[in-house]
């Protein structure tokens, strides 16, 4: 295909007057990252996304993953994609949308089981507090790096580590002594049962 009837096709496909036949002939038809464009438009007919979902093409479920107009169910399936790659975008547009918001609410997906874990530590150095937060949910982070992050200037990130069992024990103290994080270390797994005794003693608790 020559670049210029390439380069039309992608026009097309990103058009938003272009007829849902057309899409579909594009999707079924095309080759490469031009399908993906059709997910890159404004207003995917839903007839577009039941065709993707269950493509046997693993970049055309891919494409829908990341793009525009699937339905909540449609990703929720896509998330438990019989193809890792699949889910994996799923995974990643997850973690994208949660860096990119600036509202709190970003963080009520960090339940969904397709969040990712793996490589989390890379954020160690951000910028964002939210995302030196997610530090403590990889499985691979040192004791080492945890214990740096218990000492962030965001109170927020200093709560999060303070609950992470790799903590060190006296370093989790000195945060239960600590009014922002007191609370937070008190839920720490790592609190010796020494200082949970002295918890209820405090609070007149026999």
């Amino acid at each position: 295909m020559k670049r210029a009837d390439l380069e039309r096709l992608d026009g097309l496909a990103r058009n938003p007057a272009a007829p849902e036949s057309m899409l579909l002939r594009i999707l079924t038809g095309a080759e490469g990252p031009v399908r993906g464009s059709v997910f890159e438009r404004d207003g995917v007919p839903g007839s577009v996304c039941d065709v993707a979902v269950s493509h046997p093409d693993r970049e055309v479920r891919a494409y829908l993953a990341v793009g525009r107009g699937a339905s909540g169910a449609q990703r929720a399936r896509l998330a438990a994609d019989p193809d890792p790659w699949v889910r994996s975008r799923v995974a990643e547009l997850l973690l994208e949308t949660l860096l990119a918001s600036p509202f709190i609410t970003r963080f009520d997906q960090l339940p969904q089981p397709q969040f990712p874990r793996a490589g989390l530590a890379r954020f160690a150095e951000s910028e964002d507090p939210g995302a030196r937060l997610l530090v403590a949910r990889d499985p691979e982070a040192p004791a080492e790096l945890i214990e740096r992050l218990s000492h962030d200037p965001s109170a927020g990130v200093r709560r999060v580590m303070a609950g992470d069992v790799r903590l060190p024990v006296g370093r989790l103290l000195e945060l239960l002594d600590e009014p922002e994080t007191t609370g937070a270390a008190a839920e720490g797994p790592a609190l010796p049962l020494t200082a949970m005794e002295a918890i209820l003693a405090a609070a007149g608790i026999p």
